[in-house]
């Protein structure tokens, strides 16, 4: 099939023959969601960066009024805050006892979902860009 389209279509370029990218700029560019970015960004980076960018955060956190009228920086900066907010190393959690989840004897081991139809008014439309591409190959 392939000999074929390449004596309908000289100048077609077969793709497994072109060298590609190493990755594309939109894949390069795409936030990769992680629901652990935090703690790993902390534990990554030196202690002393991390109260840095934790001291950087109280002009846009704390009210200017708040800040500079009160003793709330000092007290966010004093010992016993920094022990908790900025823990120099990470010691796991404890004092919890592992958790045990007690299933059901009629809950299935695998859930299957059913597999939903195609819209009847989007069927016909459907067809007709499937055929019109196997006549394109």
């Amino acid at each position: 099939m392939v000999c074929s389209l390449q004596e309908k279509y000289p100048d077609l370029i077969r793709p497994w023959i072109v060298e590609q990218d190493a990755k594309d700029p939109e894949e390069a560019e795409t936030y990769i969601p992680c629901s652990f970015t935090e703690p790993l960004y902390y534990l990554a980076k030196p202690h002393a960066e991390i109260i840095e960018d934790y001291r950087a955060e109280f002009e846009t956190h704390i009210a200017e009024d708040w800040r500079l009228n009160t003793n709330v920086v000092e007290i966010l900066l004093g010992p016993k805050a920094l022990e908790v907010i900025c823990p120099a190393e990470w010691k796991g959690i404890h004092g919890f006892e592992p958790l045990e989840l007690v299933w059901k004897d009629e809950m299935p081991a695998v859930y299957k979902p059913t597999v939903r139809p195609i819209n009847p008014r989007l069927y016909e439309d459907a067809a007709k860009t499937r055929s019109s591409n196997q006549q394109q190959l």
